[in-house]
C-alpha cells in the first residue's frame, strides 16, 4: 500500500475507518457503493485505495464487485472472460441468455449487473463498492436522470434491506482524456471512442442535477495536482460515515 503524506490525512484516515466499522458492526445489513465516472476518472483507482486503508486499518470485510458483465471487446493483456477491473466479458447471446441481470448500455456495448453475484457478494462483505463506468451518459443523455435513478430503484427493489451510497468522480477533462491515452490495454478505436464524450460535456448539465437532487455525491479527483491521492479516499470515507448517519 502507497503511504498516506499528508499528515491530517495519515491521522482521519484511520479515524474515519473505525468509526466506520463500528457503525458497520451494529448494523444487520451491508452497504452498496455505486461509484459512477467517466473513463479514465479514476474509479478504480480511488476504489482500490479505499480497500487498501480499509485492510490496512480494519477487520471490516469489503471488496471490489465482480458481479458486472459486458459485451465489450476484451483490452490489451485481459483473460478472454475476465477484465483487470473484475467485468465478465460476454458474448451478446450469452449475455441475452443469462438471468437477473440489470441491464445498461455504453459506446455500442452492453452492460449488466448480475444481481445473485452481487447478492452473495452482499451477505459476505459489509461494504461493497461497484464501479459503473459512464451510467449517467448512457446513449441517450437526455435520459440520464432517468437511467440513473430506474437503476438505482432496482437495485433497492432487489435488495431493500441494504444501505446504497451513489458516489461520481469528477476528474480535470485533460488530465482523463491524457490518461485514456495513455491506457496501453484499451484500443485506439476505444480510446477515441470514450475522448469523445470528455470533448462534447453534453451530460454536464444532467449529471450536476443528480448531484443538486442528491442522488450522488460528487467527489473530485486531484491526483494530478500535486495533492494527496488519498484525499480523494478521505473524501469517500466522509461520504459514507454520512450515508451511516456516524
Amino acid at each position: 500500500m502507497d503511504k498516506i503524506q499528508d499528515p491530517y490525512l495519515q491521522e482521519r484516515i484511520p479515524q474515519n475507518v473505525s468509526e466506520i466499522s463500528e457503525k458497520l458492526a451494529e448494523m444487520p445489513e451491508s452497504l452498496l457503493v455505486l461509484v459512477d465516472g467517466k473513463s479514465g476518472s479514476g474509479k478504480d483507482f480511488l476504489i482500490d485505495k479505499t480497500l487498501d486503508v480499509f485492510n490496512q486499518n480494519s477487520a471490516t470485510k469489503v471488496c471490489k464487485s465482480k458481479s458486472k458483465k459486458s459485451t465489450r471487446p476484451p483490452r490489451v493483456g485481459e483473460k478472454t472472460r475476465q477484465s483487470r477491473s473484475g467485468t465478465e466479458i460476454l458474448s451478446e447471446e450469452h449475455l441475452r441468455d443469462a438471468e437477473n441481470l440489470i441491464e445498461y448500455e455504453f459506446s455500442g456495448n452492453k452492460y449488466a449487473v448480475d444481481l445473485e453475484k452481487l447478492q452473495k457478494e452482499l451477505q459476505e462483505n459489509k461494504i461493497v463498492f461497484l464501479p459503473i463506468a459512464d451510467l449517467v451518459i448512457m446513449n441517450d443523455t437526455q435520459q440520464a436522470i432517468v437511467n440513473f435513478v430506474s437503476m438505482q430503484k432496482a437495485i433497492r427493489k432487489q435488495f431493500p434491506d441494504t444501505k446504497t451510497l451513489n458516489i461520481s468522480i469528477k476528474r480535470n477533462m485533460v488530465s482523463a482524456i491524457e490518461g485514456l491515452q495513455n491506457r496501453v490495454e484499451s484500443s485506439i478505436d476505444e480510446v477515441k471512442d470514450r475522448i469523445k464524450y470528455h470533448e462534447t460535456g453534453s451530460d454536464r448539465i444532467y449529471r450536476q442535477a443528480l448531484v443538486n437532487k442528491g442522488y450522488i455525491k460528487e467527489i473530485i479527483n486531484n491526483t494530478d495536482h500535486d495533492s494527496d491521492p488519498f484525499d480523494g479516499v478521505n473524501n469517500i470515507l466522509l461520504d459514507i460515515k454520512e450515508c451511516l448517519g456516524k
